[in-house]
């Protein structure tokens, strides 16, 4: 095991949920709810699937400190989460909309009757959602922002999707939003941090569903373009005081050049960029300022400090005042 992350996935003042990922990948979830001074109970369900028996021992411990670390921030008395290692057998979900009694003959929508989107989470702009195939089994996730009539963000997915699941999955997406509110789509499918495709599409093409999954991103290319303009930053991840973007180059046919996570929790922002190239790091400045226009989305704040990295080793400091880009 490489590496071991919880995600919240939704939290309140005496409980959360969080989901366990292991090398990336979604491998359970763990919920907690505790009263202070008092008791904390909970749940830890670990996916049998995705969590290998070798790396189950090294998972729990992890799991086990931070239990006992929230024991010790809410002065819990008494203890007790329950720890199951099995594949998901039934998972319950509901919508905004009515749930239909099991049975029941009715003629489901297009794309419906294999795979089901439901929103499990949403915070100002942006939507999480799961899509469960008709066994009621996980197999993406996705997180999207939506501003300023465009849609955009990336479903990640459990296992490699083939072009009729991207299509439903796109199709299931775009038939969620209000034709009147959104104009445009942009959105990348993944597997094991991969980008499988990107789909950029109207949402007049996908109703029509005559375009299929639209154009690739990057169809239209100018060679040549220089500085600010030839690159683009887009949010793929909010962690609450982190948000991570991904960097691409028009240059180099769109392609995505690095990712760049910015810790938000203290008015002078700091983060870093990971390049997967070293030569891109020349570009930091226009990068940067790209950067930062989005960032100024999300919060007041005073500067920048980024850290420039290649293969994990610091290559350069970069510092940027927010006058600067405004």
């Amino acid at each position: 095991m490489k590496r071991f992350e919880l995600r919240p996935d939704l939290r309140t003042a005496g409980g959360e949920v969080n989901d366990i990922l292991v090398d990336g990948r979604f491998a359970g979830t763990m919920a907690l709810v505790w009263r202070e001074g008092g008791r904390l109970t909970g749940a830890v369900q670990l996916d049998r699937e995705a969590v290998r028996a070798r790396d189950k021992r090294e998972v729990l411990a992890r799991i086990n400190d931070y239990v006992r670390s929230v024991v010790m921030a809410a002065d819990i008395d008494t203890c007790e989460v329950f720890v199951t290692y099995s594949p998901y057998e039934q998972l319950i979900v509901t919508a905004d909309d009515a749930i239909e009694a099991a049975g029941e003959d009715a003629e489901p929508e297009w794309g419906e009757a294999e795979y089901e989107l439901v929103l499990v989470g949403k915070r100002r702009n942006r939507l999480h959602y799961h899509v469960y195939d008709d066994r009621s089994r996980l197999l993406a996730e996705a997180r999207l922002r939506a501003a300023n009539g465009k849609v955009t963000g990336s479903v990640e997915w459990r296992r490699e999707p083939d072009e009729d699941d991207i299509e439903l999955v796109t199709e299931l997406i775009v038939s969620d939003f209000d034709e009147d509110s959104v104009d445009e789509f942009l959105i990348d499918h993944r597997h094991d941090d991969e980008l499988i495709e990107t789909v950029e599409l109207a949402y007049e093409e996908e109703q029509a569903r005559k375009a299929g999954r639209g154009k690739k991103a990057g169809a239209a290319i100018k060679p040549g373009m220089r500085g600010e303009a030839n690159f683009t930053a887009r949010l793929i991840r909010d962690d609450g005081d982190a948000l991570t973007y991904e960097i691409r180059s028009k240059a180099d046919g769109n392609r995505t050049i690095g990712t760049a996570t910015v810790d938000i929790r203290e008015r002078r922002l700091t983060g870093f960029i990971d390049f997967r190239e070293r030569r891109h790091a020349d570009d930091a400045g226009a990068i940067a300022a790209v950067l930062m226009r989005e960032l100024d989305k999300e919060k007041e704040y005073d500067g920048l400090n980024l850290s420039l990295m290649y293969r994990n080793k610091l290559i350069d400091e970069f510092v940027i005042e927010n006058e600067t880009v405004h």
